[in-house]
């Protein structure tokens, strides 16, 4: 599974560092504060461990930007919460 970390910005070296170790990534995308990391779900449980991290995020479908629209309506958004907002 794809997530975003929100990495802290106080040591941008030692939050990318404690995100590959731990999580075991090799080879992250990096924008800015922010980690893209493919990983398996026995290791989703370790992201909560991570003290440099602040927030993660999955992410739920990648397409271009001009595809946007049609993919938000067809994804199954009931697959991810049950109450309505």
């Amino acid at each position: 599974m794809k997530y975003i970390l929100e990495l802290s910005k106080q040591n941008p070296d030692m939050s990318r560092f404690e995100a590959t170790e731990h999580l075991g990534v090799t080879t992250p995308q990096i924008h800015e504060n922010f980690l893209i990391i493919d990983i398996n779900s026995s290791e989703e449980l370790l992201i909560k461990d991570l003290a440099y991290t602040h927030n993660a995020y999955l992410v739920l479908f990648e397409c271009s930007e001009d595809k946007m629209e049609k993919e938000i309506v067809k994804h199954d958004w009931q697959k991810h919460y049950k109450k309505n907002f």
